[in-house]
């Protein structure tokens, strides 16, 4: 089976850079994550948490860690 290779996009790199910014702790994801739609990300429910978070812009992902209640 070919494997097809990812071109990385600005918005790609829009979301690479804003998972780097939310979570520089953790491993990036693979390349497949930033390539795909905000739809299809939203269906990924199995997906880790940090991935589906991270990809927000810090300050969004700020807003909603302020109205979690710990």
């Amino acid at each position: 089976m070919a494997k097809h290779k990812i071109e990385i996009t600005p918005e790609m790199e829009v979301l690479m850079n804003n998972f780097r910014v939310n979570h520089p702790e953790s491993d990036m994801p693979p390349l497949f994550w930033f390539a795909m739609s905000d739809e299809e990300r939203a269906r990924a429910t199995d997906a880790p948490v940090t991935w589906r978070f991270g990809v927000l812009p810090p300050e969004e992902l700020d807003r909603i860690l302020e109205d979690v209640e710990i």
